[in-house]
C-alpha cells in the first residue's frame, strides 16, 4: 500500500504534507530503484519548485545518481527528454501553495502503482554517495524546436489567444505558434512563483473567453500549469473540452474508433473478450450509423462522463497513440518508419545512455519517433 505516491505522483502543500526533507529522501529512493542511473530534472512556476529541485536532487546525489537540472519545463518535454527516469517538480493544476514530484520511467512513461511502492520501500535505504548534478540550458529550446519541427502545418493567418496559466509553458508556447505562422496573443504568460494556474489556464477558461471575444480571435488555448493537460475555446467563445479535442484529433488522423473509458476500467476493458465484442459491434455493417462525433463528423467517437476517463484507441497500421495514465491528455503522432517498439508518443531514451562527462550536454540525447535516431536537442548540443 503506498503512503505518499497519489494518482499523479507526490502532492501536498509545501512545508506541510510535502518537506524538503522528504522531497530527498524520494530522489534518493527512485535513483536506488533505477539503480544509480541518470535523473532529468524539470519543474514547473512555483515559487517553492527551486528549493524542492535542489533537494530532489541531493537525493541523486546521495543515491550515487547523476542529477540533470533543466530548470522551467513542461511536463511533456520532461516525459521527452527522461533518461533513467524523468521528474517534474510540480503540483500540476493545484494552487501556488502545493508542489510535488512526478516520476517517468526512461521510455516516459508515469510508473506503475508496483514501481511506486517498490520506491517508497527504499525511503529509508542508504545511498553509496558520490553522486553528481549537473545542469543543463539548452531543453527549453530544443523542445520548441522539436515541436514546431514535427506539427507539419502552416497556421499563417490564424488568431490565436494562448492561455499560459502563468506556467512552464508561458516560455513556449506563444513562440511555437508565432513560429508555426500564426498571430498571437498571450495572456497570463507572465509567471511570478505565486499566480500559477490561478483566474487562468486549463482550470478557468473565463479570462480566455473574454480575450477571444473581445478581440476577435479564430482560436484560445489554454494550458494548465505544468502543461500536461489541454482545453480550447472557439471564435464564439465556447468551450471546446477533451471529448471534442479527441474527436478532432480522431478525424485529423483518420482513426477507426475511440472508446472513452473510466480510468478505473480501462486496463482491464483493454485485455478482456469485452475489447473484441465492442470494436465487432462498433464496426457492424449494420449499424445505421456512427455514434455522435463531436466536431469531427466523420470519426467514430464513443462518448461517456468526463470525469477520470482514459481513452484507448483501435486505429489503423502504421499509427501510433499512447495517452498518458489517468489523465484526459492524449497524445497521438503518426508512426514513422524509425520508430521502434520502445517508442512512444512522447519520446524514447538511448537503450544504452553514455556516461556521464564533465560536459554533460554532449551526451543527453535522448531518440525520438520519426527522427531516425536523431536528437530532440539536436545541434544545439554538437
Amino acid at each position: 500500500m503506498r503512503l505518499y505516491f497519489g494518482t499523479d505522483g507526490v502532492r501536498g502543500i509545501v512545508g506541510e504534507d510535502l518537506t524538503t526533507e522528504l522531497v530527498e529522501r524520494l530522489g534518493k529512493a527512485a535513483t536506488l530503484w533505477s539503480k544509480g542511473g541518470r535523473v532529468f530534472v524539470g519543474r514547473d512556476t512555483r515559487g517553492s519548485g527551486p528549493e524542492l529541485e535542489e533537494a530532489f536532487a541531493r537525493g541523486v546525489v546521495e543515491a550515487g545518481g547523476n542529477a540533470v537540472l533543466a530548470g522551467v519545463l513542461p511536463t511533456p518535454a520532461v516525459a521527452l527528454l527522461a533518461l533513467d527516469l524523468g521528474v517534474v517538480v510540480s503540483a500540476s493544476h493545484n494552487p501556488p501553495e502545493y508542489n510535488g514530484i512526478k516520476i517517468f520511467d526512461r521510455d516516459g512513461r508515469k510508473l506503475t502503482d508496483a514501481a511506486e511502492e517498490e520506491i517508497e520501500a527504499l525511503l529509508d535505504a542508504e545511498g553509496p554517495g558520490e553522486g553528481r548534478i549537473d545542469r543543463v540550458d539548452v531543453a527549453t529550446d530544443s523542445y520548441l524546436e522539436h515541436i514546431t519541427d514535427r506539427f507539419g502545418s502552416d497556421l499563417s493567418g490564424l488568431r490565436v489567444a494562448v492561455d499560459c496559466a502563468n506556467g512552464a509553458y508561458s516560455a513556449i508556447a506563444p513562440k511555437a505558434f508565432e513560429q508555426l505562422g500564426a498571430e498571437v496573443t498571450a495572456i497570463a504568460a507572465e509567471p511570478d512563483g505565486t499566480n500559477i494556474n490561478l483566474g487562468s489556464g486549463a482550470t478557468d477558461l473565463s479570462l480566455l473567453q473574454r480575450t477571444v471575444l473581445q478581440a476577435d480571435f479564430d482560436l484560445g488555448i489554454a494550458f494548465d500549469g505544468d502543461g500536461d493537460r489541454v482545453l480550447a475555446v472557439d471564435a464564439n467563445g465556447a468551450s471546446v473540452d477533451g471529448d471534442q479535442i479527441l474527436a478532432i484529433l480522431a478525424d485529423h488522423l483518420n482513426v477507426d474508433i475511440v472508446a472513452v473509458l473510466s480510468a478505473g476500467r480501462a486496463a482491464s476493458w483493454a485485455a478482456s473478450s469485452r475489447a473484441t465484442s465492442f470494436i465487432s459491434r462498433t464496426t457492424s455493417p449494420a449499424m445505421a450509423s456512427p455514434p455522435r462525433c463531436c466536431s469531427a463528423r466523420r470519426s467514430r467517437v464513443a462518448r461517456s462522463p468526463r470525469l477520470r476517463r482514459c481513452c484507448r484507441v483501435i486505429h489503423r497500421p502504421k499509427r501510433m497513440c499512447e495517452l498518458p495514465r489517468k489523465t484526459s491528455q492524449t497524445t497521438c503522432l503518426p508512426r514513422s518508419r524509425g520508430s521502434t517498439k520502445n517508442s512512444t508518443a512522447l519520446g524514447e531514451s538511448s537503450s544504452a545512455p553514455p556516461e556521464p562527462s564533465p560536459s554533460y550536454a554532449s551526451s543527453l540525447r535522448p531518440k525520438i519517433p520519426g527522427k531516425r535516431g536523431s536528437s530532440v536537442l539536436g545541434s544545439a548540443l554538437s
